[in-house]
């Protein structure tokens, strides 16, 4: 896991615009394509850079699968299965995260995906929106919930300023421009408005036990990789400031689930739910971080 001392020099950081980079780790597309990728490190920030990267009009083959469990609502794996009941017990977690904040208001989550969370949302009395590009995902969002989320070129300077919360679960390392996306955040937002990111961890317990094989770099569908220092140096630069930075604790069993495929071929229930229960135990002790962190960021 360690960074080779070979440099890639014609990179530009998105979020610090450094150019310092170094090799950081060789690997594939486990879940779709099975192409190799890299991934290159940010010296001055920590922000791991997929390489190549897909080209905006073919990025969309990477997620065409019907596996591709955030856009899947089939109950017909016992995977699938656990991934609903753990993202249901997850939803009722975000939520209570961000009303510790704000109470009622006017929520906009980008990458809705099939929209449960908003319609959890919707239900605990807020005002609801947001965006999702894959079409799949927004017509079942329509059809179960009637819920009308927009397609990701749809955001429009009406809405400026009219925002109590925005939500990114799982979605910052999807985007292209990460420092645009938040500029474009920091206009919706009211002055007084919070946006709130949830982001694998590169340096969590389970990501350096698992290596190449780890389920969240999930290469290339992330375009990037962020630690805490590449986060403060992106919300300072875009007008934001942490609040609070705090677990998703149920990502280490889920992450763990699919790792244990990639690297054995199949899956192993118990084996997952031991290494996630160790990785949790490890960030619990300082040694590491959790496999997933939820930024907190208030608008300056």
């Amino acid at each position: 896991m360690m960074p080779t001392s070979t440099l890639s020099t014609s990179l530009k950081c998105p979020v610090c615009d450094g150019s310092n980079f170094v090799d950081y780790l060789e690997l594939q597309d486990y879940f779709l394509s099975k192409e190799k990728f890299r991934l290159s490190k940010c010296q001055e920030c920590g922000l791991l850079y997929t390489l190549p990267q897909p080209h905006s009009e073919s990025v969309a083959r990477y997620y065409d699968s019907s596996e591709y469990t955030s856009h899947n609502t089939s109950k017909r794996s016992l995977k699938n299965l656990l991934y609903m009941q753990a993202r249901k017990f997850a939803i009722s977690q975000k939520l209570r995260m961000i009303e510790k904040y704000i109470n009622k208001g006017k929520i906009f989550d980008i990458g809705g995906g099939t929209g449960e969370f908003l319609n959890h949302c919707r239900k605990r009395g807020w005002g609801v929106s947001g965006v999702e590009p894959n079409s799949i995902a927004r017509e079942k969002a329509f059809v179960t919930y009637g819920l009308k989320l927009f397609d990701s070129d749809k955001i429009l300077a009406a809405e400026w300023e009219s925002m109590d919360v925005i939500t990114m679960w799982h979605v910052l390392e999807h985007m292209e421009d990460p420092a645009k996306q938040f500029q474009t955040n920091n206009q919706l937002l009211k002055p007084d408005g919070l946006i709130v990111v949830a982001l694998p961890n590169y340096e969590s317990w389970d990501a350096y036990h698992y290596g190449k094989f780890w389920a969240a770099y999930d290469v290339p569908r992330h375009l990037f990789h962020f630690s805490q220092r590449s986060m403060a140096e992106l919300s300072e630069r875009t007008g934001f400031r942490i609040e609070e930075i705090r677990p998703l604790k149920m990502d280490a069993y889920y992450i763990s689930l699919l790792s244990e495929k990639y690297t054995h071929g199949k899956i192993n229930y118990f084996r997952a739910f031991l290494k996630g229960w160790q990785s949790n135990k490890a960030a619990k002790s300082g040694k590491f971080g959790y496999s997933s962190w939820v930024y907190i960021l208030k608008k300056k």
